[in-house]
């Protein structure tokens, strides 16, 4: 039963860092964004319009957002995990 137990609470955090990790690369005309994160509410987005160098170029940080839910989520599952003897 632990074994199982330990297996799932893996695969939840796994899936929490994989929501915090995901990224997104868009190529529109003359602007090129990068998300790290869900699309929805990412963590950092970086993006920049070409042929303008540091000009056109924004960094947003958001470290309240889902996407880094899924790192603290994962990161207590792994906690959790850790605890239970298999």
């Amino acid at each position: 039963m632990n074994k199982v137990l330990r297996m799932l609470l893996l695969v939840l955090a796994l899936a929490g860092f994989l929501v915090f990790c995901s990224f997104n690369i868009d190529n529109f005309g003359p602007r090129q964004t990068v998300t790290v994160g869900l699309n929805l509410s990412p963590w950092l987005k970086w993006s920049r319009l070409k042929r303008l160098d540091d000009f056109g170029q924004t960094v947003e940080f958001r470290p309240l957002s889902w996407s880094v839910a899924g790192l603290v989520s994962g990161l207590l599952l792994l906690g959790i995990r850790s605890r239970i003897k298999g």
